[in-house]
Parts: structure tokens; sequence; C-alpha cells
């Protein structure tokens, strides 16, 4: 999995953040290898939404993708490609890879922006769709990709990146490589929550917003230890007409990002954590309805969901909360630094985003 992720990673130059990211599901619906672990939740919803459209429509070769924050998507400025695995002439698993793409269309480059008011205005929306049939490229699919990007060859180059990668892990791994470290690490992190079973905290954390913008109320979170598991209950406030929502899926990938971090976990130990969480949102600005738009979801609310249940989840596992942790995830997972002061990207990270077109060859 790692040569397919650091191949995925070097697809751009430039100082491009690829974010790749891969996963590996069981055909009985097991997520056993997430790189990074805590994308499990979200990986897992595009692979779901892609199974449940597509049916039994599969050849050896076909891979789909999509970019939609209500399919599994944490932002719009992303794409996940979606690829089942055969074995024995029938499907015995799935693959899964996701990149970051510079531009997707909406009001500014990378889908952040503020003046935004709902989700149409960040990005295009792209649903399931197969971009490669038996391996071989559909122009119909790719086209519209690139007819809605500021970038279009990088999009496009992007795009067929991430499918190539989706294949690739079909090739070289199958579900059962992983099934082994799976279970022990499924085993060593049971074995940590029965010690502190039975435990409850709570915490809560203020939404940081761009300059003179109307305050939201506090995320709350409420841990709870129940044995070989955790529920995690997330409590917001109504959706705000602000681009500061979380889609749910980023809700669930943030929590189990802030848990892990919490723990130390890595790699696919944290894919085995997700298993182990419960997540329960309640308020749609961590579960945002399509109209409410996402772009800053991430570095606002995001953030003090992070905050909230890292404290929490401390509490209740009897460890420390990681200063910088949702820092460390942020400069992992978006395309450049935001400007506190606009609520756009700085301008060298949206001059950088429109700069790598130019280094794309016809």
């Amino acid at each position: 999995m790692k040569t397919v992720i650091d191949k995925l990673n070097a697809a751009l130059q430039g100082g491009f953040n690829v974010a790749a990211k891969a996963a590996v599901m069981h055909a009985d619906g097991r997520m056993v290898a997430t790189w990074p672990g805590d994308a499990a939740p979200s990986l897992a919803a595009s692979i779901s939404t892609v199974q449940e459209f597509f049916g039994d429509d599969w050849q050896d070769g076909d891979v789909a993708i999509l970019n939609d924050v209500n399919q599994g998507a944490t932002h719009g400025s992303q794409l996940t490609a979606v690829a089942p695995r055969f074995g024995g002439g029938k499907i015995s698993g799935w693959t899964a890879s996701r990149v970051n793409v510079p531009d997707l269309g909406g009001w500014l480059p990378g889908g952040y922006s503020p003046q935004a008011v709902d989700r149409w205005a960040e990005a295009a929306r792209f649903v399931r769709a197969k971009l490669l049939r038996a391996g071989r490229e559909r122009r119909e699919v790719s086209d519209l990709l690139r007819l809605n990007s500021r970038t279009p060859k990088a999009t496009r180059h992007l795009a067929l990146a991430a499918a190539n990668a989706a294949l690739e892990l079909g090739r070289v791994a199958s579900p059962s490589d992983f099934e082994q470290a799976w279970s022990l690490d499924s085993a060593t992190l049971v074995e940590k929550l029965q010690r502190v079973a039975g435990k409850v905290a709570t915490a809560s954390s203020k939404v940081a917003l761009p300059a003179g913008w109307a305050a939201l109320e506090d995320i709350k979170v409420e841990v709870y230890a129940l044995g070989e598991r955790l529920r995690i209950v997330t409590s917001g406030p109504a959706h705000s007409w602000l681009p500061v929502n979380l889609g749910e899926h980023a809700s669930r990938d943030l929590v189990v990002a802030a848990v892990a971090a919490v723990l130390g976990a890595q790699r696919v130990e944290t894919g085995a954590l997700a298993s182990l969480i419960e997540v329960q949102i309640q308020g749609e600005l961590l579960a945002a309805p399509t109209a409410a738009g996402v772009g800053l979801g991430r570095e606002t609310t995001g953030a003090a969901l992070h905050a909230a249940t890292c404290e929490a989840a401390a509490t209740v596992l009897g460890r420390h909360a990681p200063k910088d942790a949702m820092q460390a995830w942020l400069r992992r997972e978006t395309v450049g630094a935001l400007d506190w002061s606009t609520g756009k990207l700085d301008a060298d990270s949206a001059s950088r985003l429109l700069s790598i077109e130019s280094e794309i060859p016809q």
C-alpha cells in the first residue's frame, strides 16, 4: 500500500499537497486496511455509495470516481476512485484511492470561497461515474471534470492517477493480506478500551472564525467507554449559512483522527480503531445538508470538533490531549494555508494552485 500511496503523492510536482489516501475493503464490508487510518469512515462511505449505485455492473478494470460531500468526500476539491477486486471470477474485495485536486469550480480555487452561499458555489458536484471502463478512459467523464476546473490538465491527470492507483492496489494487495494485522490491532485496541469501561467525559470547544464573522455556539463532545468500543456523541448548532459546516463523513473522520491522536495509533491500527468507535452526530453544523457550504469547515468547525474530542477522549482513556494534533492533520489534508483575515486561501497558496496547470504536459 505504501508504494501506491507514494506514487500517488508524487503525481503532481510543484509542492501541491495531493494528500493521497487508499483503502482495501473485504467483500463482507470490513475496511481491513486504510492509509491514513482516520480516513476509514469517509472512504467506506464512498465505496458503499458506488457499490449501491452500480450493483453487479462491474468488470475487471472498471473504476468509478466521485467528489460529492454527501457520498464520502470531506470537501469538494477531492476525488475518490473506487474499484472492485476480482478473484475466482467474482468480486473478492474493493479498493479505493483519494486525492486532492487544485480546483473543481466554485467561486475560488480549491473550494475556499467565503462568499459561497451554498455547496454549488464551492465546487462542481460529481456523483459516482465510471472514469475507466475495462481499463480504458471514458472521455465523456474526464471531459466533464476538465470543463469544470480552472486547472483542467492537472485535474484530469490526478483523476486518472487515482483511478490507476485503485487498480494497482487491487493487483498488489488482497484483503486477506491485511486480515492478521487488522485482527491483532483490533484486539490490542479492545484490550485498551476494556481497561476504562464505564468511564464518561464531556468537553466543549469554541469555533474560531475569520475576522468579523458572526460567532457560533460551541461544539460539545461526550465520550462513553462501553467495554469493547467507544460511543462518541457530538453536538453542534443548526447549520450555518457561512461555509463553515462539516459534512457528516468529515465529522466522522475527525472524531477518529482525534481519538487516534490521543492513543498514538498509527496506520492500519487506526483503520481498526474506526470500527470500534460509534459516532452519533447531533446538529446540522456537523452533518451539513446539501445546501450548506463546507469549504472552510475543516479549519473552523472541524478544529473545534477535534479539540473537544481530544479533550474528552483523553479524560476517558487516561492520557494527555496531544498538542498541535489538529494542525498536523490540516497540514496533511489541505491544499494551502487559510488567510484568517479574509476566509480565503492566502495569496501564495492560491497562486501556487493555479500555477500547477503549467507543469502538466499537453
